[in-house]
């Protein structure tokens, strides 16, 4: 590798030599320390993007959960409203069927009383003509009569088991 001179060897040479080494040594220095400031600048930046996507990540989350409430708020006021538009449409629709049972109601109050006037004229006649005139189907009349009065009573008296329930909603 040098030349071998008198008393070893040749200086001149040793020194370019050991110059080319340093020279050598400095560049790989150099290399090292710009690889580690790529190093810690790469991991300084990868601490930014991560600390900066959980931020963004919690701050998507509050908005998203914002969003659903207000979802579920907006929800909820839309299915009152329509709770009450259909709870006033059965009012309006129970208010009207019930007065249209009031006037069948007093429809057959009426045929009640006019079949009692006419029952009493049956039997006045009847008994000039038999000795027991059979009311039966008379009295099959007045009942069924009676019972479309109860039926119709029914429909109208549940009012106050309206309410129960409507606080039980």
């Amino acid at each position: 590798m040098f030349k071998t001179v008198r008393k070893g060897y040749d200086p001149a040479e040793v020194d370019q030599y050991i110059s080319d080494l340093e020279k050598q040594l400095n560049e790989f220095k150099s290399k090292e320390e710009f690889i580690n400031k790529a190093m810690v600048s790469a991991e300084m930046t990868a601490s930014e993007i991560k600390n900066k996507a959980e931020n963004e990540s919690t701050t998507l989350l509050i908005r998203t959960k914002e969003e659903a409430a207000k979802i579920i708020e907006n929800a909820n006021k839309e299915a009152e409203k329509l709770m009450a538009k259909t709870e006033n449409q059965i009012e309006l629709i129970r208010h009207r069927e019930a007065s249209r049972l009031e006037d069948v109601k007093l429809f057959v109050n009426d045929r009640i009383e006019h079949l009692k006037r006419f029952g009493e004229d049956y039997s006045a006649l009847a008994k000039k003509y038999f000795e027991n005139p059979n009311n039966d189907e008379y009295n099959k009349i007045l009942s069924n009569l009676g019972n479309i009065n109860s039926l119709i009573d029914s429909f109208l008296a549940p009012k106050e088991d309206e309410a129960d329930r409507k606080e039980n909603l």
